[in-house]
């Protein structure tokens, strides 16, 4: 599953494994599975899927249906769960991308079999257009891969670790690493940051009646402490309700891109003729100099283009 993100770091989140075996006190992937998994008794005894090599982790070689023919994205719940027909979604994208891996799962968990997580490498691997972003609440187990030397050490995969009081973050000169700070939750105690390329702080456990939200001083030592490290500020309301100015949102220069040029919009060109057609709406037709030479008359834009513009279109 290759969703286009609204997480502000990267451009999509990509979910060849799902699920987690830890008991976190919030989880937006346990919340998103929950859901979005159907009658998970009835979805495990379906022959669609099959069980892992551990108890309690499953495998999904095709996109599960239920008996009305809908896809359940979370058949077997929030236990760990190998999609593998996803394996092949990232070569398939050509253009380049910033993609987060396992955004709703723990892909480096103790509970995952060292096959699932070299294979999920070798498909990023097989796409070096992209950046692969992974991020872990148990980085141990990226020392164990590089002691084994399974970790791929590539300008375009970053090491992530949620940084807490009782974590040891992953460091490496040989592999790129960042920091997360989950400044509601369980945050270090204090402001010194590790030597890590990147951090990237936000506000991602919920806030209750008598919680009381961090200060601001909390950010401004944070940015003080990051030197001339980039720092990204994950937005939330929660967030920007403490610092109250604009967000610092700041990429390490190998994840910057160029910004996307904007899609033309046939009903904005001019090239474009439009003409009413009764009660069925409006009728597009382009007339650029490059299309009248295959089309005399001008071509047709089909309804769903009007607002953007074809795949055929001079502008693009």
């Amino acid at each position: 599953m290759m969703n286009l993100s609204r997480i502000g770091w990267c451009d999509f989140s990509w979910n060849p494994v799902t699920g987690c075996q830890t008991s976190c006190s919030f989880c937006y992937g346990k919340h998103q599975a929950t859901r979005l998994c159907g009658t998970i008794r009835i979805n495990l005894g379906s022959p669609q899927i099959q069980r892992g090599p551990q108890k309690g982790l499953y495998i999904l070689p095709q996109p599960f249906h239920n008996d009305s023919g809908k896809v359940i994205a979370y058949p077997a719940g929030f236990a760990p769960t190998f999609h593998t027909y996803r394996l092949c979604m990232v070569a398939a994208k050509k253009k380049p991308a910033n993609i987060y891996v396992c955004s709703t799962g723990e892909l480096f968990g103790e509970w995952i079999p060292s096959e699932w997580i070299e294979q999920v490498l070798a498909a990023c691997k097989k796409a070096p257009w992209h950046n692969y972003m992974f991020l872990t609440k148990h980085p141990g187990r990226y020392d164990k891969l590089r002691g084994e030397g399974k970790l791929i050490a590539q300008d375009n995969f970053w090491y992530g670790t949620y940084l807490t009081d009782e974590t040891m973050p992953f460091l490496s000169d040989q592999y790129h690493t960042f920091g997360y700070i989950d400044l509601t939750g369980a945050q270090p105690s204090d402001c010194q940051l590790p030597d890590m390329e990147w951090f990237i702080i936000g506000c991602d456990t919920p806030l209750f009646k008598g919680d009381t939200p961090p200060s601001r001083a909390v950010f401004e030592n944070i940015l003080q402490a990051r030197g001339d490290r980039p720092l990204f500020m994950k937005d939330s309301s929660t967030l920007r309700s403490i610092w109250r100015a604009p967000l610092v949102q700041e990429l390490p220069e190998q994840l910057q891109r160029e910004p996307d040029k904007p899609l033309p919009h046939c009903n904005r060109c001019r090239q474009c003729r439009i003409t009413r057609e009764g009660n069925r709406g409006n009728r597009h037709v382009c007339h650029h100099r490059k299309v009248l030479k295959e089309h005399k008359n001008g071509r047709h834009v089909p309804g769903r283009y009007a607002r953007t513009s074809p795949e055929w279109c001079p502008k693009r």
